[in-house]
């Protein structure tokens, strides 16, 4: 059943996290949101009792089916903005460097520290295909906005000799009697 935002409950609620449990507490209930995992709703409402009643002894309290569920979906929502934190390619389309990913969870939050800083004299575009979202930057400002979709322009000349290019790479570092693409995948 879908509840509407009472934005004062939710305040409420976000202010006592820190002053009843923890600034660490606050930080996993934040990622838990970001999480895609299909009942995360209930396992951020358990975790939160959990640390209303333990306070701040809570977070050791790995055991608990409450604290470790939680725990367990933020490593995974971590896991996978590092891994495009390393491996997100940019191409450039008239001077606006652009990248789609399709993540499992809400990653882009994650990753705007990262490319803002990096790159922040650049314009760029990240895509987000899966949950149909964009971070966009300029060198003054940036923000995540709804974009339902987006067809990048045909790759120029350079941009396709690129991509040749990392697709060579990427066959020759292959060992061909060791084939696991699944593995493969995993650390490209």
């Amino acid at each position: 059943k879908w509840i509407d935002t009472d934005e004062e409950k939710a305040r409420r609620v976000y202010m006592s996290l820190r002053k009843n449990i923890s600034a660490e507490a606050r930080e996993q209930v934040c990622l838990g949101f970001l999480s895609c995992f299909s009942e995360k709703e209930m396992l951020l409402l358990r975790f939160i009792r959990t640390g209303m009643e333990e306070g701040p002894a809570v977070m050791r309290k790995l055991a608990d089916p409450a604290v470790h569920d939680l725990l367990k979906i933020v490593q995974q929502l971590q896991n996978e903005s590092h891994r495009f934190l390393e491996f997100l390619r940019f191409s450039e389309y008239g001077g606006v460097l652009t990248a789609i990913l399709e993540p499992e969870n809400r990653i882009l939050s994650l990753l705007a520290n990262h490319f803002c800083s990096r790159y922040s004299g650049e314009h760029f575009l990240i895509w987000d295909k899966t949950h149909r979202e964009a971070l966009l930057h300029t060198p003054e400002k940036w923000g995540i906005v709804p974009l339902t979709s987006f067809t990048p322009p045909a790759p120029g000349r350079e941009e396709v000799e690129y991509r040749r290019l990392w697709i060579r790479f990427y066959e020759t570092v292959a060992i061909e009697s060791r084939y696991n693409p699944k593995c493969r995948r995993s650390h490209m």
